[in-house]
């Protein structure tokens, strides 16, 4: 449950995970998709099918998410639902657990 600090912070906290639905939630699994985002504090950990993970920080700006790895790799963009259940990158859904 989501509580009037949550709202105002733009901390996330906890785990958002690939929403599957039908056989394209499959194929996507089975080609190294992300699978969960992990956020605690201002650090998020990326859980990769296959049993990859990497680290890195988050900022949000409005509905706005932006990830950077911690290894200057290439990031991620996204956008986050108003009330911070669900992100969405590219054509991609996450929900909090």
């Amino acid at each position: 449950m989501l509580n009037a600090c949550d709202l105002i912070s733009n901390n996330l906290s906890g785990t958002y995970t690939l929403e599957r639905s039908g056989l394209l939630g499959n194929i996507i699994s089975a080609v190294g998709a992300l699978e969960s985002l992990t956020f605690s504090g201002d650090k998020v950990t990326v859980n990769v099918s296959g049993g990859v993970t990497w680290s890195g920080t988050y900022t949000v700006d409005g509905s706005d998410i932006k990830i950077t790895p911690e290894d200057g790799g290439i990031g991620l963009s996204g956008k986050l639902s108003e009330d911070k259940k669900t992100i969405t990158i590219a054509t991609l859904k996450y929900v909090k657990e």
